[in-house]
């Protein structure tokens, strides 16, 4: 089996010599998180639901500004990108736990930098997965427990998708532990599929009793915050999560607020920027960005990384600088934003890399960290893509039991990009989707959670 240190280094060789003519394509469905596996659901879908889907890819060109991305040069839709064979060598790749920055990554400015914060999704359909008494809480500011569920009368489903007895239980351990480490716990508060309970849980027939069911869960449990899951936000959601968040901020003074925001396309009006969002860094203490799972397939899109640090185009619209200058150009502060990490990945059949025509490919499966790397990655298959400063897999013949052709997941090496990126654009933090999904049981103690190992070093040091 391949040990995961070799995995996940991410240290790269020097030599070139790929053959990438295949121009066949691929995007990675996405993601994100919710209240069970079930609802696991494409950044696309929610894109596509907001009225930001493909109807917006027009030619207006990737919005480019702020930081500069990795290469000096534009990819062109459906250009390969530059890539090199990741180093197999495990005496070398140990030799340290973030390799040093490629050159084509912006390097640090000299001031040091903490991330103000950096909050993990803690969810109780994995708790298995990633117990609670070995979570590491020194790689995490705060730990986000998932899920709470609004009900379209203002009540609140507190299940925690476990059952009506072990969920508050399991909630309130994760609460009291994160409180034993020094750390802030948030209630996690709806998901991709709460938006049409939180539309009529939030209007102004079931709004004080919502308000009411929340603050008793939040006293009740021990919570220091709510993140305000509302996926996704429409135009017209804006008067209703306004009056939320003032409802909240009267009957919990000094509880912390973060909202987790879609990612932005770069040719959508605006950059898919609502007309509420800079009226969001009054009312709430963390707007975080979903960049990961981004990736889809629908009709002018090619095949594309999950969680991409730079490289978007009209064909593959999303990336996290594309996000960030967005909101920065909408002018929320950059002090209040925070970058997504995921803990996971997303298989691809019919395509075997980036920026390839996604006729006949899959729509995308989505793989834990873990589950990548123990049935998944083959060392001959890793490669690194430098525009988009993130790792990827490719086979002809197909990886692990899908028979993937094209694995899109993060490493160290890509997770030390994006604190780099935060540190330079000076953003406030991360979060992480999901803690669960990186951890690695069967290794020995001090190597089973090496993507939060990295977090904690370059975000906080």
């Amino acid at each position: 089996m391949v040990r995961s240190s070799v995995f996940l280094q991410g240290v790269v060789k020097t030599e070139a010599g790929l053959d990438h003519s295949a121009h066949g394509g691929n995007m990675s469905t996405r993601r994100r998180r919710r209240s069970a596996p079930s609802r696991v659901r494409s950044v696309l879908s929610v894109l596509v639901i907001a009225g930001l889907g493909v109807l917006c890819l027009t030619a207006a060109g990737p919005l480019t500004g702020g930081a500069p991305g990795p290469s000096t040069t534009v990819q062109a839709a459906g250009a390969v990108p530059s890539v090199v064979p990741q180093d197999s060598d495990a005496a070398a790749l140990r030799s340290s736990l973030v390799p040093p920055a490629s050159p084509t990554v912006k390097p640090s400015p000299p001031q040091p930098w903490t991330a103000r914060w950096v909050m993990g999704y803690y969810v109780g359909y994995l708790r298995h997965d990633y117990p609670l008494e070995e979570v590491d809480f020194s790689a995490l500011t705060h730990i986000a427990v998932g899920v709470a569920v609004p009900q379209a009368d203002g009540s609140v489903n507190t299940t925690f998708d476990l059952d009506a007895a072990t969920g508050p239980a399991w909630a309130k351990g994760v609460v009291k532990r994160a409180h034993q480490h020094g750390r802030k716990a948030l209630l996690m508060l709806g998901g991709s599929d709460a938006e049409a309970t939180y539309v009529s849980a939030a209007s102004d027939a079931h709004r004080s009793r919502f308000v009411a069911n929340v603050a008793q869960i939040v006293r009740e449990y021990g919570f220091d915050g709510i993140d305000v899951d509302w996926e996704p936000l429409r135009e017209a959601d804006g008067p209703d999560l306004l009056a939320l968040a003032r409802e909240l901020r009267a009957a919990l003074p000094g509880t912390l607020l973060s909202i987790p925001l879609v990612p932005l396309l770069n040719s959508a009006p605006h950059a898919g920027v609502l007309s509420f969002y800079p009226q969001l860094p009054a009312l709430f203490d963390q707007i975080n960005l979903m960049t990961y799972g981004v990736s889809g397939r629908s009709p002018g899109w090619d095949s594309w990384h999950s969680s991409p640090l730079y490289g978007s185009s009209i064909s593959t619209p999303i990336s996290i600088n594309t996000s960030v200058t967005a909101l920065l150009r909408a002018g929320l502060p950059a002090a209040k934003l925070g970058v997504g990490i995921g803990f996971y990945g997303t298989c691809f059949t019919g395509v075997t890399g980036p920026n390839q025509a996604m006729a006949g490919a899959s729509a995308g499966v989505p793989l834990s960290f873990a589950d990548i790397v123990a049935r998944y990655y083959r060392a001959s298959a890793a490669r690194w893509d430098s525009d988009a400063a993130v790792p990827y897999l490719t086979s002809s013949s197909g990886l692990g039991p899908r028979g993937c052709g094209f694995v899109s997941y993060e490493n160290r090496r890509s997770i030390a990009a994006k604190a780099d990126y935060a540190r330079t654009r000076g953003l406030g933090g991360a979060i992480i989707w999901t803690i669960n999904q990186g951890h690695l049981p069967g290794e020995p103690n001090g190597q089973r959670d090496p993507l939060l190992d990295t977090v904690r070093q370059a975000f906080l040091p």
